[in-house]
C-alpha cells in the first residue's frame, strides 16, 4: 500500500494542502457566516474524499487491499453531500458532521496503515495522520461546542493540525519516489 501511496504523493499534499486551506478559510473568512461554513466544510469533504477514493483505487490497482480507504472516501463524499443538502444545519449539528467524518476517515485509514504495516515498514506518518485525524473527530462528538464561534475556532485547528500532517506526509512520499532514501523515514516504530 505504501508504494501505491508513493506512487501518488502529490494528491496525499493536495489533500494537505486543501485541509489546511479549509482551516485557514474557516479561521480568516471576515464575516464568515455558519451558512459559509457549512457550505466550505462541504465542499471540503467532497474534495477530500474524492481523492481519497482516487487513493483508494489507485491502491487498489496496485495490488493493495484498500477496504478501509474506500471506507474513509466514501464517508466523506457522503458527509459532504449531507452537509451541502442539509438546509439550516446548526453549528453544533456542524460539529457532529466534521466529528464522525473526522472519526470514520482517520479510523479507516489508520486501519489501513497499520494493516499496510504488516506488508512491510511503513512511514510513522501514515499511521499519526489518521490517528490525530480521528481523534479531533472523538473530541467534536464528546465534548460539543457551545456556539458558532467555538466551532470555528475547533475546525480550524483541525484543519491546521491534519493538513499540516498530510502536506508533511506528501512530501516524505514525494521523497521516497524519487529515490531520497532518508525521506521514506521507514521504521518499524
Amino acid at each position: 500500500m505504501l508504494d501505491a501511496m508513493t506512487g501518488n504523493w502529490w494528491a496525499t499534499a493536495l489533500r494537505g494542502g486543501a485541509t489546511v486551506l479549509f482551516g485557514l478559510l474557516a479561521l480568516v473568512t471576515p464575516g464568515l457566516t455558519l451558512d459559509g461554513l457549512v457550505s466550505l466544510f462541504g465542499a471540503y469533504a467532497l474534495l477530500d474524499g474524492t481523492v481519497a477514493l482516487f487513493l483508494g483505487w489507485r491502491a487498489r490497482a496496485a495490488g493493495a487491499d484498500a477496504r478501509e480507504l474506500l471506507v474513509g472516501a466514501v464517508t466523506s463524499v457522503a458527509i459532504g453531500l449531507v452537509t451541502l443538502l442539509w438546509a439550516d444545519v446548526n453549528a453544533f449539528e456542524l460539529l457532529l458532521l466534521v466529528g464522525v467524518r473526522a472519526l470514520v476517515a482517520g479510523l479507516a485509514e489508520g486501519i489501513a496503515a497499520l494493516r499496510g504495516r504488516r506488508e512491510g515498514p511503513a512511514d510513522r506518518l501514515t499511521v499519526v495522520v489518521p490517528a490525530v485525524a480521528a481523534a479531533f473527530g472523538l473530541l467534536f462528538l464528546v465534548i460539543p461546542a457551545t456556539g458558532a464561534d467555538t466551532v470555528l475556532w475547533w475546525i480550524a485547528l483541525y484543519g491546521f493540525a491534519v493538513g499540516a500532517l498530510h502536506l508533511a506526509l506528501g512530501l516524505r512520499l514525494r521523497g521516497a519516489a524519487h529515490g531520497d532514501s532518508d525521506a521514506r523515514g521507514l521504521s518499524a516504530a
